[in-house]
């Protein structure tokens, strides 16, 4: 029975690990975006303006990356059109 309830410690201890590690993961990537899009913009257009209008807030020395904003655009809109 209590090594029932060591696993079952050590494995809430891992997910409460796993949520601390996720929370601040997110919260150093957090951005600040402005925006200047036409209506029914492409996605090159909302890869371009993320890309020239977007800022990482903590992480100041990263970039926003243009092909990457244009991949995930490309597969939002590959899952949205099924």
């Amino acid at each position: 029975m209590k090594s029932i309830k060591s696993i079952i410690g050590i494995l809430l201890g891992l997910f409460v690990l796993y949520l601390i590690i996720e929370f601040a993961w997110n919260f150093l990537h957090m951005q600040s975006c402005s925006s200047n899009l036409p209506p029914n913009p492409t996605c090159e257009q909302i890869a371009e303006n993320n890309a020239n209008n977007c800022k990482y807030v903590i992480l100041r020395w990263k970039k926003v990356d243009y092909n990457k904003e244009l991949k995930e655009c490309k597969e939002w809109e590959a899952k949205e059109e099924k």
